[in-house]
């Protein structure tokens, strides 16, 4: 009885099946991707959800907004992630969205240039030696600070924060913070949203192109609503045109605490003539 022979492949069909796997590569790394990436905005979702919940354990306690930041020789640095972190089992990854490298993430050695903690930011919430989240230092969420008001702090404050509206010497750690009764409709405010990666501007993000929102996920961003809810927008239904437009006038309600728009107080149009 003749031996079997055994075929090999040739080198043609070894390039054909070659070519096959390339072509499926293709075609799958760019769905795996996707979904890759729609599980880290779940996971960022996540996060802003707990967040969520530290700010209204925050505000049940004290009848107050956790301030946004706070000006001192050291750094200007975020204050509002140092105030929720006790109510989140002291648990910084929290603050780390699962898009962002490592430069993002808040540890006991960073974000980097590392800036610890003293003085009046151990008095408002970080423990001593603490990095600080500063304005060189990119960080994955931003605080309303501000709302779509000015970036000076004024009496009327538009956002839920106090940035950078504490006073030296401040007759308590709670001064100027903004008591919860000034949020005319919580399910409607905007509290905490992906922040665009540039340090300062990161940080208290506003509907403008000098502090955007992020683009992280899919062009927009993940926000946090006052009353604990979690909605992803695209960048630009989160942003104000210059000149304003009136039809933009939901966008400006999004941020400000009063719900008020440039129009509100504006003087009716004359009546037309005879």
């Amino acid at each position: 009885m003749p031996a079997t022979r055994r075929r090999a492949f040739t080198l043609v069909e070894l390039l054909v099946v070659i070519g096959i796997i390339t072509l499926l590569i293709a075609i799958l790394l760019p769905a795996l991707g996707k979904v890759r990436e729609q599980a880290n905005r779940v996971k960022c979702g996540a996060n802003l959800r707990s967040i969520g919940q530290a700010l209204t354990m925050y505000t049940l306690q004290y009848h107050r907004y956790p301030g946004g930041g706070f000006d001192q020789i050291e750094a200007s640095a975020a204050v509002w992630p140092a105030r929720l972190l006790p109510f989140l089992d002291r648990n910084k990854e929290v603050f780390h969205c699962p898009s962002r490298d490592d430069d993002f993430r808040w540890s006991d050695t960073g974000p980097a240039p590392v800036i610890p903690a003293v003085r009046y930011l151990v008095d408002l919430g970080y423990e001593p030696g603490t990095p600080l989240i500063h304005a060189l230092v990119p960080f994955s969420y931003g605080y309303n600070g501000t709302g779509a008001g000015s970036l000076v702090p004024l009496p009327d404050q538009k956002g839920l924060g106090i940035y950078p509206y504490i006073e030296i010497p401040f007759p308590n750690v709670f001064a100027g913070e903004m008591p919860v009764s000034r949020v005319k409709v919580p399910s409607d405010m905007i509290a905490v949203a992906d922040s665009d990666e540039r340090g300062a501007y990161g940080i208290h993000p506003r509907p403008s192109n000098r502090c955007p929102p992020g683009i992280i996920h899919a062009g927009g961003a993940n926000v946090l609503f006052c009353d604990g809810h979690v909605q992803w927008y695209l960048r630009q239904d989160l942003m104000i045109s210059v000149p304003t437009n009136k039809a933009e006038a939901h966008i400006y309600r999004m941020w400000n605490n009063d719900q008020s728009t440039p129009w509100d107080n504006a003087a009716p149009p004359p009546p037309p003539r005879p």
